[in-house]
């Protein structure tokens, strides 16, 4: 995505000011150099032994199929002793992320990302400002919701987790080569695989927009009556859950699905969602396109990164699966565009993405397809 991003605003080929681009740009270089730092600090301090103090054994491929604490963010994501051999192919992995974004660059880019400012100590301490500004923001948006006291520390809990999760270089790696995997084996292209996340508090803005929320009560209520089983809330692109779980923690009443392709990212969010005791979310580990819309209410699709033929696919789905009266959410219009047919539409702007420049361009657009 970075590689394409940078192309596009060499060439001249982006919608999108130049100095916002730019921005984006620097930020996820920023990141990325975090990473690097951190993967190199990782190999030259961390202690790798067995439970008996001996070195383990392991393949040099990161295990997508384990689930337990990592040794390096003390969360729960991937095998719990890496050998030296998967550090070493962590590092080589992210180096090459690196390099290659650093090779697309503009030169304005590369001296920025050299600069001072963009130091792995400067993001460190700017990461950390606005990890505390997202949870003072979370809990005034869930005392705003009304929630109880037990989903706000559930909330709290699970954002300041994935929050630690995602900043693991263990699992940046794991992500980089997994999708690299599945993209090869789907044909999917890899910016469909580009990962994000969204505010609590953003994506409760969206839902309590007095239209948006309308349509949704409408929504779910009309599955309730015409289905037995409670009515489904179901994210295509779940990631680690942020966004399926938020909803659970919102909306007991409800049955919230995940659907992702990426199995690494579906075991941190059933994890998460054991955790926090939500029994109402599950996570499907999957193609979206073969979900299951008949009980669906509400669909959210985390969209903003889908290449043109798999938006064209998810709106063709849309069109001839979802029952009549539901809504859908997207963030940059793509459906309305793909030619999905509505009978209202609205936009709410709201914080979306990590980096603050970004938040202001996107924005979710709510299209239910006509009643009966």
């Amino acid at each position: 995505m970075l590689q394409s991003a940078a192309l596009d605003l060499q060439q001249g080929k982006t919608s999108q000011p130049a100095a916002q681009r730019r921005r984006q740009l620097v930020s996820t270089l920023r990141v990325l150099q975090e990473l690097h730092c951190l993967t190199t600090n990782t190999l030259n301090k961390l202690t790798l032994s067995g439970p008996d103090g001996e070195q383990q054994d392991s393949s040099s491929t990161l295990d997508a199929t384990a689930t337990s604490v990592c040794s390096v963010c003390g969360h729960q994501h991937c095998c719990s002793a890496p050998s030296a051999q998967q550090l070493q192919d962590a590092a080589v992995q992210l180096n090459k992320g690196l390099s290659e974004w650093r090779s697309s660059a503009p030169e304005h880019i590369k001296d920025l990302i050299s600069s001072e400012q963009s130091s792995a100590q400067h993001f460190a301490g700017a990461r950390q400002q606005q990890l505390e500004a997202e949870a003072a923001a979370n809990m005034e948006a869930a005392a705003a919701a009304q929630l109880p006291a037990q989903a706000c520390n559930a909330l709290q809990e699970v954002v300041s987790q994935l929050r630690a999760i995602e900043s693991c270089v263990l699992f940046q790696a794991q992500l980089l080569q997994q999708a690299a995997a599945v993209s090869a084996g789907t044909g999917y292209s890899s910016s469909n695989f580009a990962y994000s996340s969204t505010p609590f508090s953003s994506w409760l803005k969206v839902h309590r927009e007095p239209q948006v929320a309308a349509a949704i009560q409408a929504a779910m209520d009309g599955r309730l009556t015409s289905s037995s089983s409670r009515p489904c809330y179901m994210v295509w692109g779940a990631s680690i859950g942020w966004l399926a779980l938020y909803a659970a923690l919102t909306h007991s009443s409800w049955s919230v699905v995940g659907v992702e392709l990426l199995p690494v990212l579906v075991q941190v969010a059933q994890h998460m969602a054991q955790a926090a005791g939500l029994t109402g979310v599950s996570f499907d580990s999957g193609d979206l396109l073969a979900s299951d819309l008949s009980n669906v209410g509400v669909l959210l699709l985390t969209e903003q990164c889908w290449d043109d033929q798999l938006i064209a696919k998810a709106a063709a789905k849309v069109q001839a699966e979802l029952p009549a009266g539901s809504v859908v959410i997207d963030y940059t219009g793509s459906m309305g565009r793909a030619g999905l047919a509505s009978s209202f539409s609205t936009a709410v702007c709201v914080p979306v993405g990590w980096n603050e420049q970004q938040l202001r361009s996107r924005a979710p657009l709510v299209w239910p397809s006509p009643g009966p």
